[in-house]
């Protein structure tokens, strides 16, 4: 009974000794219906809702149910991942090139994560459970695969029957079929024997490959993406390494199927070996086929147990080394898939199975059967999730967890910049209403002192005037040009008085106007420029100013032409003795009696001429001109009243001849009254003085005489051209400073609508931040929650749990009310 013990307890099932069997068959018919309702829970497995039957309780769900929830949730995953990386690449290349800066490598790489989750998500589309069935020739491998799909699908029989691999996957089409590696043509269920039967001779080779497609509404195996691959037997060729590249690197689950009736053999060893050294850890299952052979010996039936149990679990455990020895004991069973298959055909045709039928150790069989086939589905969908779902979902968490650390950063930064630019809005707009202000004071405040200057410019230039007509005789001296003694010389003479004059006038009036107000001009300029200046951009402040700072410097400027002034000057250097007739006479006579005298036809009446006329050539002849021969020039003088002009010869001649006889009378009076000697005195003296005032009259006297008649001629058109100049000054200077005004101003008005501008892209900068900052935001929350999605799946399905655990969590909500 300990020997009993241990060895149920290392194959794991539920083993029986000789005797039990014996006991079980013979009282079969005793139990009745006990025993036909073990039987039904043993041989039934319900294909359409995928459950295995547990003893004693309700149907349990199918782990491998676990696969297709578990790839259901991949997909879904990775269909919100793909799109979460598009919309996130077209929202990285959108702010890139706006206020965001996103450093474009980094949108390259998440542009290349693109590509590698849409190949992820083809790829989990296509991913299956697969389960390849090694062995050597005839020791059923075929016939297990029939008995696990419940059907007769592949060719089966004595010797070597299976010529190439045989791949059978499911289909929704209603009818299965076949196609061959490499075509897309369809051929029917039938001519998988004839491509694949190891005695026909038109067979494939032994590394083709047979893609058997069967309904999946006829098979629950294949319902649930389970792919399962027959092979040629592994003594067919002593080259297998080509088998495994091809066909064992993506199996999730083997199924090593040996002959009870002989031992593990060595031909079966090294190809596993082969298979471990490629992959890591193959989980591998090893069926004892045809151990319905064992009833012909019962006696040695235990012993026979032990021996094929021990040497495979010290293949699996040391020779393997890839897995423990108590998981070495779920991995071994003796099983006949003969019986299966035969059972689950009789079930299909509504047949009574009746164990008696049977070798003994019928019910043991079966039930071990039905363990490896609950294990060998637990097994290989915890395996496959694993191979199959654990690369994808690190990467899948690679990649949304550099998606959520890349939109945190673009949250920070544009949370950051919008916070920057807000603050710099704000300022900008104190700004433009502080210049805005400004700017209105200040025109107001400039206007005003430009009309001031301009007024005071004006003054300054009439006052200025007036000074230089007061000193026009000394401006006139400093003219000291020697004496012309020809014509040819006066005339150059003239010229050159003009020029000085004019010369030295225009330096006089610059250094009493000019540089006063031109100084002032100058600083009213400063200042218009440092203040109007505080209100353009710093940073462009000096270029803009630039060219108003290089303008010539202002210099009021007073247009003067003596020359053309003298056009009309005729100068009059004829000697006019100071007692003569002329000058007696307008010293005798006032304005009054002269205006009598001509009333009454004693005297002509006074001619207004001209300060520019000149008396007719042969009016007055006088051969003491001083200037060599150069004919005696006739002008009238300026009268000293400004109306009466000086008599000349003539006119005393026409006095005289009409008041002869009083003048006689007048004459005879005197003489009478004082004497011939005093009249003769006084007409020496008379004479003396003459003769003395006409020595006199040399080149100096001549000279300053000239002098004294061109300031008298020069000094009253001066005089008229006073106020033009100052109005004309006064223009010169508003003109100047409006001008420079009106640039500030428009240099101030470019500034403060570059500055209105500034505030509007700042404005539209903030609204586009602010829906930067909300989408990187929206963003980043559904990375976090791919990211937890996930770490959820990484928990549910690939972290270290049994199966045991992972059913009850993600299966049961799946399961009918009835059953739950």
């Amino acid at each position: 009974m300990s020997e009993r013990s241990d060895s149920q307890k290392m194959s794991g099932i539920l083993h029986r000794s000789k005797s039990e069997i014996d006991s079980s068959s013979s009282g079969v018919k005793q139990r009745g219906d006990a025993v036909r309702k073990e039987m039904d829970a043993l041989v039934n497995i319900p294909e359409e809702n995928g459950s295995t039957p547990t003893k004693g309780g309700p149907v349990s769900p199918s782990p491998l149910r676990i696969f297709s929830q578990a790839k259901k949730k991949m997909n879904e995953i990775f269909i919100e991942l793909d799109a979460q990386v598009k919309e996130s690449t077209a929202f990285l290349k959108r702010i890139s090139q706006g206020v965001v800066p996103v450093n474009l490598e980094t949108v390259d790489h998440v542009e290349k994560q693109y590509s590698k989750i849409k190949g992820i998500t083809e790829m989990v589309a296509r991913d299956h459970m697969k389960v390849v069935f090694f062995g050597r020739t005839s020791n059923g491998k075929s016939t297990v695969i029939n008995a696990m799909l419940r059907d007769k699908i592949l060719p089966s029989g004595i010797g070597h029957t299976t010529s190439c691999f045989i791949q059978v996957e499911g289909t929704d089409e209603p009818e299965g079929y076949a196609q061959t590696e490499g075509s897309d043509e369809k051929f029917g269920v039938s001519s998988v024997a004839n491509l694949s039967h190891a005695l026909n001779q038109g067979h494939l080779g032994e590394e083709s490959l047979v893609r058997l497609h069967w309904p999946k509404n006829k098979c629950f195996l294949l319902r649930e993406d389970v792919v399962l691959v027959d092979s040629p037997g592994i003594d067919v060729t002593p080259d297998t390494d080509i088998w495994i590249d091809k066909y064992c690197l993506d199996a999730d689950v083997f199924v090593l199927v040996a002959n009870s009736e002989s031992t593990l053999m060595q031909a079966e060893k090294n190809f596993f070996h082969k298979v471990s050294t490629r992959l890591s850890k193959p989980n591998v299952f090893i069926l004892n086929n045809r151990w319905d052979a064992s009833a012909n010996e019962p006696e040695f039936m235990d012993e026979v147990r032990r021996q094929h149990l021990d040497r495979n679990l010290e293949f699996l455990t040391k020779e393997l080394g890839v897995i423990s020895n108590q998981q070495a004991l779920e991995r071994v069973y003796f099983v006949s898939a003969k019986e299966v298959l035969m059972t689950a055909q009789k079930k299909q045709q509504n047949a009574i199975v009746n164990p008696g039928a049977f070798p003994d150790g019928y019910l043991m069989r079966m039930q071990d059967f039905d363990t490896f086939e609950r294990k060998f589905q637990e097994c290989l969908s915890k395996s496959a999730v694993r191979t199959k779902f654990e690369h994808h979902t690190q990467q899948g968490r690679k990649i949304a967890h550099e998606m959520r650390n890349l939109l945190e950063e673009v949250y920070e930064q544009s949370n950051l910049t919008r916070a920057l630019q807000e603050e710099d809005r704000l300022r900008q707009e104190s700004l433009f209403h502080l210049k805005t202000t400004h700017f209105e004071s200040m025109s107001v405040d400039f206007k005003e002192k430009i009309d001031a200057l301009s007024r005071k410019a004006g003054q300054e230039i009439i006052a200025g005037f007036k000074e230089e007509l007061a000193r026009l005789q000394t401006t006139v001296n400093l003219y000291t040009k020697n004496w012309p003694m020809t014509v040819e010389q006066m005339h150059l003479y003239k010229l050159g008085l003009y020029e000085v004059f004019e010369r030295n006038l225009l330096r006089n009036f610059e250094a009493r106007c000019s540089v006063p107000i031109n100084n002032a001009v100058d600083m009213l300029e400063q200042e218009m420029l440092t203040r109007f200046g505080g209100l353009l951009p710093e940073n462009s402040r000096d270029v803009k100013l630039a060219p108003l700072h290089r303008r010539q410097r202002f210099n009021v400027k007073v247009h003067l032409s003596i020359p053309q002034m003298c056009i009309g000057f005729t100068e009059d250097l004829t000697f006019h003795f100071s007692l003569g007739w002329q000058r007696i006479a307008r010293l005798l006579l006032s304005r009054n009696e002269m205006r009598r005298l001509a009333t009454f036809g004693f005297l002509p009446m006074s001619r207004n001429v001209e300060p520019n006329a000149s008396v007719s050539p042969g009016a007055s002849k006088s051969t003491d001109s001083g200037i060599g021969s150069l004919p005696p020039s006739n002008s009238s003088l300026p009268a000293t009243d400004g109306t009466t002009k000086d008599l000349d010869v003539v006119e005393l001649a026409a006095i005289l001849s009409k008041c002869g006889i009083g003048t006689g009378a007048v004459a005879f009076m005197v003489w009478r009254s004082i004497g011939w000697k005093i009249l003769v005195g006084a007409a020496a003296s008379y004479g003396i003085l003459y003769g003395a005032e006409r020595l006199a009259w040399h080149f100096s006297t001549r000279r300053r005489v000239f002098k004294h008649q061109f300031v008298d001629f020069v000094k009253p058109q001066l005089a008229s051209l006073v106020h033009p100049s100052a109005t004309s000054g006064a223009h010169q200077v508003q003109e100047e400073l409006e001008f420079t005004f009106t640039e500030l101003i428009r240099l101030a008005n470019e500034s403060t609508t570059e500055l209105s501008e500034r505030i509007a892209a700042l404005r539209k900068e903030v609204k586009t931040l602010d829906e930067v900052t909300s989408q990187a935001k929206v963003m980043n929350n559904k990375s976090k929650w791919l990211e937890s999605q996930l770490d959820s799946f990484w928990d549910a399905y690939i972290a270290s749990k049994d199966v045991e655990d992972v059913v009850p969590d993600i299966l049961n909500n799946h399961l009918p009310e009835q059953q739950k």
